[in-house]
C-alpha cells in the first residue's frame, strides 16, 4: 500500500516465493529495500539482475550513491574504456563558440549592424497585444 513500505515489502517477499524469477518483481523488491536503507539485502537481489543484463539505472544509482554498489570487473573495464574515449575528444574553445559572425556564401563577414538599426528604429507602431 502507498505510504506503508513495511507492508509492501512483505507483499513483495510473498510474491517472490510464487514467482522467484520475475525480473521486475525482484527489481521492485530490491528497490524498496534500498529506499528503506536495507542495502545489503537489496544488493543480494540487485547484483544478479544487473549481471544478467538489466539496464534500469534507478536501483543501481541508489546503491552507488549509498556507497554499497560493488562494481564488477566488466563494469570497471567499461568505465575505463569510456574514460579513454573522452580523453580523445578534442576540447572546444568556449570563447570562440559565442563569437560567430554571420558570413556570406564566400566566407566574407556580413555587416549586420545596419539591418539591426533599421529594425529597432522603425517608425511603424508596434502591434498591441490584445486578449480575447
Amino acid at each position: 500500500k502507498k505510504g506503508q513500505p513495511k507492508f509492501a515489502l512483505e507483499g513483495y517477499k510473498r510474491a517472490l516465493k510464487i514467482r522467484p524469477k520475475d525480473v521486475m518483481l525482484n527489481y521492485n523488491t530490491a528497490l524498496l529495500m534500498a529506499k528503506q536503507k536495507q542495502y545489503d539485502d537489496a544488493m543480494k537481489i540487485a547484483r544478479p539482475l544487473y549481471d544478467a543484463g538489466l539496464t534500469l539505472p534507478g536501483l543501481r544509482n541508489i546503491l552507488v550513491k549509498a556507497g554499497k554498489w560493488k562494481f564488477s570487473e566488466a563494469e570497471i573495464e567499461k568505465i575505463k574504456a569510456a574514460a579513454a574515449k573522452l580523453e580523445n575528444v578534442p576540447a572546444t574553445d568556449e570563447a570562440d563558440a559565442g563569437s560567430a559572425v554571420p558570413s556570406d556564401k564566400d566566407g566574407t563577414e556580413k555587416d549586420v549592424s545596419s539591418s539591426m538599426e533599421s529594425e529597432t528604429n522603425s517608425s511603424e507602431p508596434a502591434e498591441a497585444l490584445t486578449s480575447s
